[in-house]
């Protein structure tokens, strides 16, 4: 009876989300998790900043990869113009594996995901990808997952070593490919510490220009800066680099790109086209038409021939076509915004340092464009991102000859409703007054007054006991 009642209620969850993933327009995605490692159970609307708070083992990295997943398949479809290539093998390999998940999955492990593109489900460890209404529209981002162990760059011989693949390999070979756009004459400061790091692309060598104009190999730097100089270069290249250069991409890459160019180019020509290259994988689906897969991948590759060596013996009707795809392969081989996860970006650095490393992410992103994603154990980081939410809700009612006695940058002034803080606690995000799943946040979007002086409480407990002691 107790069997048969899980199972019951099993199916009657996955009822409402099937029907939650039918809904046509989607604002803002929609994240669901339940029994994935550290999560028992969470339900959220994602924002264009999201915080998760809380101690070790409490789920935080978990919703993150699984936020990282989810945006990078988005990414990979848009780029495809197909969800077709997603199978049992692309499961165990992009997300399983490549997130090091495996031991946190079992028979009841289930998340949805409701984005702009796609309406993803993981449920009885088969994954279930559906197209969303707006995916021809959607637009393609940039995707970066910042892992805790970002200061590996600096272990001599790291890039040499065998790896599993998974985030943190791809983590090194996103760095090699990124730290070879700035050399010398291409330094990054390091927040306000006065140090600037650059390539030396001679001796193969991450170097830091310290304060007093000296160089110095950032393997010999201390820990924080070894933490903080690859996040701040990272989130350089991803919120500026970008978007003012055009990238070098592989010849798999750009045949991929173009592929998917012509996709849509076809639908939009023929709308009758637009799912007929395509299916969606779940039980009891048919696959494409064999002839008809055979046909296009047959029209893909004359295509290609006549892309590559002119157009000008080819009818104007194809020649007018073939610049349709030319222009939308420039645009769908350029991002149109950044999703960024960082882990703990206080790692190994100095309370103060936080505050200002905070104060540089939130001024680097574009507040209308990005999306970020962050996970920590800090109550620094919440300090310094509410003095930046709260500038942004009173910063243009200061006079100005006030403004230079505050220590947040103008660019780091951010609107509080576009930030999501979440407290995590055993695998659930605490409730707020009872509701569950709620942010940590006031009604003017400001970190609530009783969250840090729960914080201070326990700091302070010790100190009130012992401090009757004195003599």
């Amino acid at each position: 009876m107790v069997m048969q009642h899980r199972t019951i209620h099993k199916i009657c969850y996955l009822c409402k989300i099937y029907a939650a993933l039918s809904l046509n327009k989607i604002q803002m995605a929609h994240l669901s998790i339940q029994n994935i490692g550290p999560v028992k159970a969470i339900d959220i609307e994602l924002n264009r900043v999201n915080v998760f708070m809380g101690p070790q083992s409490s789920g935080k990295s978990t919703i993150a990869k699984i936020i990282s997943f989810c945006q990078w398949l988005e990414k990979d479809c848009l780029t495809r113009q197909s969800i077709g290539h997603i199978d049992e093998n692309f499961t165990q390999e992009r997300f399983v594996e490549y997130h090091n998940v495996s031991d946190y999955l079992n028979e009841t492990s289930l998340f949805t995901y409701a984005g702009q593109a796609l309406k993803i489900m993981y449920a009885d460890s088969q994954l279930i990808v559906n197209r969303a209404a707006d995916f021809k529209n959607a637009a393609i981002s940039k995707n970066a997952y910042i892992p805790s162990e970002r200061n590996v760059i600096s272990i001599p011989g790291i890039f040499s070593t065998k790896m599993p693949e998974n985030y943190l390999a791809s983590f090194l070979d996103d760095w090699q490919n990124i730290r070879a756009k700035y050399r010398k004459n291409d330094k990054v400061s390091v927040l306000d510490l006065g140090e600037s790091y650059y390539f030396d692309e001679n001796s193969d060598t991450d170097m830091l220009m310290i304060n007093n104009g000296h160089p110095l190999h950032l393997s010999q730097a201390s820990s924080g800066l070894q933490s903080v100089v690859p996040l701040c270069v990272y989130i350089s290249y991803l919120t500026d680099w970008i978007y003012c250069h055009e990238e070098n991409r592989s010849s798999d890459a750009r045949k991929r790109i173009r592929k998917a160019a012509l996709v849509k180019a076809l639908a939009i020509k023929n709308p009758i086209l637009e799912n007929s290259l395509d299916f969606v994988k779940m039980p009891g689906t048919k696959e494409p038409d064999p002839k008809l897969s055979e046909r296009f991948d047959k029209f893909n590759e004359t295509f290609n021939r006549a892309y590559d060596h002119g157009l000008h013996n080819f009818d104007e009707e194809f020649a007018e076509f073939s610049k349709q795809v030319f222009d939308m392969e420039k645009i769908m081989g350029h991002p149109k915004f950044s999703n960024i996860i960082i882990e703990e970006p206080e790692q190994n650095i100095f309370p103060l340092t936080q505050t200002s490393l905070v104060h540089a992410i939130l001024a680097m992103i574009n507040h209308d464009r990005d999306n970020l994603v962050i996970t920590t154990h800090s109550p620094f980081i919440l300090y310094a991102l509410n003095n930046c939410m709260l500038a942004g809700k009173v910063g243009n009612e200061i006079p100005t000859e006030l403004l230079e006695h505050i220590s947040v940058p103008h660019e780091a002034w951010i609107d509080p409703h576009k930030v999501s803080v979440w407290e995590l606690r055993e695998g659930h995000i605490q409730p707020v007054d009872g509701q569950l799943n709620a942010t940590i946040q006031d009604a003017d979007g400001l970190i609530r007054g009783n969250y840090f002086d729960r914080v201070m409480k326990n700091v302070m407990a010790d100190f009130n006991g012992l401090v009757n002691f004195l003599g």
